[in-house]
Parts: structure tokens; C-alpha cells; sequence
């Protein structure tokens, strides 16, 4: 093993992680080459940085002729020539009935299917590329961004990452019913982590559909409201005077959370460590209600997966940026980023 801890930007290993799975579901593992892999890879991530400013969502941004909007437009085009030769292919290989393997899983190829229905509900090559991107932007970030926050919570606080490498040094198989049922502590700890830093810090957005109070205001029917998930996991009122420190155990019965207590099979305080679980519209990260995050289960998967393997052969330590009383997050639109340039100390376990 290596004596001393080597500095690594472990967000940037992240992004790059959920990147790779995010690529291989919404086009599949066959049918795509290396070079499309690597094209979509730098031009998703530099379409996602520059969708953290404000100025590229306005509407006439990418018409002005300057180099910053010139190289953005290009990027996206070139997301969609990719996306719409995948989407040709898969249609010219439903036609001849062929048996594509790995790419038969893959969301393009299920929205292809889909595309085949009748003439009113079909998707045309264009949506098909659309949602598919839809999907890789919203399940890349937000993965990579919460993993990066645990990894500085797990190197900040050791006691806690040693009883999630000996929960996880408990798991024989990592399957999938071990990833989704078992590991309740590496859980809870994603789950606290999640809920001092949502990665989405004010994404639930909802339409009145008719007049409400909302506290001490009267709300008109039809307008837009949006709730910040980063104020309601720091609420006293909600999770209690604790509400700022860092303590997983609170979803597994040790305590913490105000408020009225919801009835949970898992643990005596009210709060399950489930990630999915919004513990009664208190946990919001993933959202809550009919319209949750589509892919929380997938991101569970990738999050508990990446640490297993991680912790399995890694400790992790304290670097720049990662110390208890520095500021190791910066906020940007629509998220709460781990900051550029801080690092996590990994030392490989003998």
C-alpha cells in the first residue's frame, strides 16, 4: 500500500464516474464507439458548466456572435448529430427485426421502441435525442455533486466513515438487492449528507391550482412556486436544534428531528434511512409525491456502489478544502457544487 495520503480532487472522479454510467444507459454499451462516447462526454459536461450561468438561459444568448456563444452552439450540435445517427441506427435495426444485445437496455432504444407507435404518438428522432439528454443531465451532476459532498463528510469525520467501511465489510455480493435493502448506515449517511447539501438546493417547483395560504400569504390560483430543499434541511423547527450538524444517526433512531413524528418500521425516531424515503416531505432531495426524481433509485445505486469499492480500498482523509472549518462548496444554478480544487487525501488500505 502507499505510506502517505495522495491528494485527489475526488468530485472530478466523480463526475467523470456518473458521466461513464449515465452515457452507457442512455445509449447503451454496443453501438456506440469510443470516439462518440468521448464526444459526448466534453460536450455534455461543457453544455452542463455553462448552463450554471444565468446568461446562457436567456432565450437570444446563443444568437449573439461571440466566440463563447459560437463554441456552445456547436457543442449542442454535435450532441444531437450523435444522438440522432444512435437513433437512426436503432430504427434501422428495428426495422430488420436485428437483436442489438447491451443496447436493448439502453433508454434510446426503449424510446425508439416507443417511437413506433401510432402516427399521433410518436416521437419523432429529434425527442427521442431530447429526452435522452433530459435524462443524462438530470443524473449526472446531481450524482457526482452528492457524492463529492459525502467523500468530504466521510474524510472530515473518520469515526463515521469506519462504520461504513465496517457495514460495508459485511456485504459478501455486492448485488443488487444489497445496494437497494442492505448497507442502512451508508444510507443514513447519504441521506445526512444530502439533506445539509441537497445537490438540487431549490428544484421543487409546483403550480397552484387554486387559491391557498401559505402561512400568512394568500396564493393565487396558477402561479409558480418553488421550495428550497437547502433551507428545509436546516430548519430548527423541522429536524431540530441539531439541524446543522452532520449526524447520520438520526435515521437510524439516534435522535434529531423535530417536529410530528412519522410512522417508520426501520428505526424509533421518525426518519427512515431509506434515500428514497422524504421521511413525510421533510427529506427533499430527491423531491416527493407523483412527480419524485424518476432516476433516485438509479442514483442510489451509482452512490452506494462508488463507496462500497471506494471505501473497500480506501481511506479517506482531510486535505485542502476538506477541513471541518473550511467552506468546501460553492452555489451555482441549480446546484450546491463542491468547490473547484478541493481534495481528499487517499491512502489504499494494505
Amino acid at each position: 500500500g502507499v505510506e502517505s495520503a495522495v491528494p485527489v480532487e475526488m468530485y472530478k472522479f466523480f463526475q467523470d464516474f456518473a458521466l461513464d454510467a449515465i452515457i452507457s444507459i442512455g445509449f447503451g454499451d454496443e453501438g456506440i464507439t469510443a470516439h462518440q462516447r468521448d464526444q459526448i462526454g466534453y460536450n455534455f459536461d461543457k453544455v452542463s458548466r455553462a448552463t450554471e450561468s444565468l446568461w446562457w438561459l436567456l432565450p437570444w444568448s446563443l444568437s449573439l456572435p461571440t466566440k463563447g456563444a459560437r463554441a456552445l452552439k456547436k457543442s449542442i450540435q454535435e450532441l444531437h448529430d450523435i444522438g440522432n445517427e444512435m437513433c437512426r441506427k436503432h430504427q434501422e435495426q428495428l426495422a430488420k427485426g436485428v437483436d442489438t444485445g447491451k443496447a436493448t437496455g439502453s433508454l434510446l432504444r426503449a424510446l425508439c421502441e416507443a417511437s413506433e407507435a401510432s402516427e399521433d404518438e410518436r416521437l419523432s428522432d429529434t425527442l427521442v435525442t431530447h429526452n435522452v439528454y433530459a435524462f443524462m443531465g438530470a443524473g449526472n451532476d446531481t450524482t457526482s455533486t452528492a457524492l463529492g459532498h459525502v467523500a468530504v463528510m466521510l474524510a472530515r469525520h473518520r469515526h463515521v466513515q469506519e462504520r461504513v467501511r465496517k457495514e460495508i465489510g459485511e456485504i459478501k455480493d455486492l448485488t443488487f438487492d444489497a445496494l437497494m435493502s442492505e448497507m442502512p448506515y451508508t444510507s443514513a449517511v447519504c441521506k445526512e449528507t444530502m439533506r445539509l447539501f441537497p445537490p438540487l438546493w431549490g428544484a421543487v417547483g409546483r403550480h397552484t391550482t387554486q387559491r391557498v395560504r401559505v402561512g400568512g400569504a394568500s396564493i393565487a390560483k396558477g402561479v409558480a412556486l418553488i421550495g428550497s430543499t437547502w433551507n428545509m434541511g436546516v430548519n430548527a423547527k423541522v429536524w431540530g436544534e441539531d439541524c446543522k450538524k452532520f449526524n447520520p444517526d438520526r435515521f437510524m433512531g439516534g435522535g434529531g428531528g423535530g417536529g410530528e413524528k412519522i410512522n417508520n418500521e426501520k428505526n424509533n425516531s421518525g426518519l427512515s434511512h431509506d434515500l428514497t424515503s422524504h421521511d413525510g416531505y421533510r427529506a427533499l432531495a430527491f423531491g416527493g409525491g407523483v412527480r419524485s426524481c424518476i432516476g433516485k433509485h438509479l442514483s442510489v445505486m451509482e452512490m452506494k456502489a462508488m463507496l462500497f469499492f471506494l471505501l473497500k480500498n480506501f481511506t479517506l482523509d482531510v486535505h485542502d478544502g476538506s477541513r471541518p472549518n473550511e467552506k468546501h462548496w460553492n452555489l451555482a444554478i441549480p446546484l450546491i457544487k463542491v468547490r473547484p480544487g478541493v481534495m481528499i487525501g487517499l491512502k489504499c488500505i494494505a
